[in-house]
């Protein structure tokens, strides 16, 4: 609960600060003229620095709000349309690219789903908590006076940019680098690829017994523990004995643990199972028994992109490379 509490405010309030860029910056076109290396970060990030002409008709040159690793879509000479606020100049971020956006909806998509699969209460809880902190971090954003260029405080936004740091060429970066972003890249193509092929085999199971299965009363009549003998951790699955109608009682553990414990010895749940392999089967959860399968395809559509991305094949894509 306190994990998905966590997820979906930290997404909230990542979406409130993004739609404050989008819906009250102005658009200019900038020319990259450079990169700077965000020397407060623990990883080797990079902010963009961007040449572009003002509504005054002066050269000003800017330098974006959040760092990121990427350096393909850095290329000194690019231009772009850049998002800048008329009394913060000088902090800028790209207009086609969508990585808060992105990072918002996946944080806030886990932290629902993990909510759904406590429960109904939980997840409406959750929602609202969101709603509020998404609101009032947006309106915190436009309120008289405020700078547009205060990041709130979050794990992939690491302060402002360091205007004072050297001024480096994104070229020059990638040929010394290139060997290890390309490794980096294929680990997280095999992690991605791994997380999906997990995500397709729980979603085939579930989907298997939700279309062709047979649908019974039963009763849960112990809980498993992950760990046993472990102090904290510990993950209380439910055993359940049903019967068939063939009458024969059956007795199956299920597939989803949860701390603290979702059901109680004794109570009534609703189970599904295979006609001709009556050990398959599960308790019904409906649209909540997909929250694993869909937070695997997400986390593993995310490794997957950023492995493609960091290996390079996004140089040889239309459109703007995934950072």
């Amino acid at each position: 609960m306190l994990l998905a509490l966590v997820l979906t405010l930290v997404g909230t309030l990542l979406l409130g600060y993004a739609l404050n860029w989008r819906l009250r910056a102005q658009r200019v076109t900038g020319t990259v003229i450079g990169v700077r290396s965000a020397r407060a970060s623990t990883q080797k990030t990079y902010y963009t620095v961007y040449r572009y002409i003002d509504s005054m008709g002066r050269s000003v040159e800017a330098t974006t709000s959040v760092a990121s690793s990427g350096l393909a879509d850095k290329q000194t000479g690019a231009m772009r349309t850049l998002l800048v606020f008329a009394d913060h100049p000088e902090t800028v971020r790209e207009a086609d690219s969508h990585v808060l956006e992105i990072a918002a909806v996946i944080l806030i998509a886990f932290g629902l789903l993990a909510a759904l699969f406590v429960g109904p209460t939980a997840l409406g809880l959750d929602a609202a908590a969101g709603a509020l902190v998404g609101w009032y971090s947006f309106r915190r954003s436009l309120r008289p006076g405020a700078r547009a260029d205060v990041n709130p405080p979050s794990p992939v936004m690491p302060g402002a940019p360091a205007q004072a740091a050297p001024l480096l060429q994104a070229q020059d970066i990638l040929q010394s680098t290139e060997p290890r972003r390309r490794s980096a890249g294929a680990l997280a193509l095999v992690i991605g690829l791994a997380m999906l092929a997990m995500a397709l085999y729980g979603g085939h199971s579930i989907a298997q017994l939700e279309i062709g299965g047979v649908h019974a009363a039963g009763q849960v009549v112990d809980l498993a523990t992950s760990t046993p003998g472990t102090r904290g951790g510990r993950v209380y699955i439910p055993v359940v004995r049903f019967t068939t109608r063939e009458g024969t009682s059956m007795t199956f553990r299920d597939s989803v643990g949860t701390n603290p414990p979702q059901y109680r010895v004794g109570e009534e749940v609703a189970v599904v199972y295979l006609a001709n392999a009556p050990g398959k089967a599960m308790i019904e959860r409906g649209i909540s028994g997909w929250a694993l399968p869909l937070g695997f395809g997400l986390g593993g559509a995310f490794f997957a992109a950023l492995g493609l991305s960091w290996i390079g094949v996004g140089r040889f894509l239309k459109g703007p490379v995934i950072r």
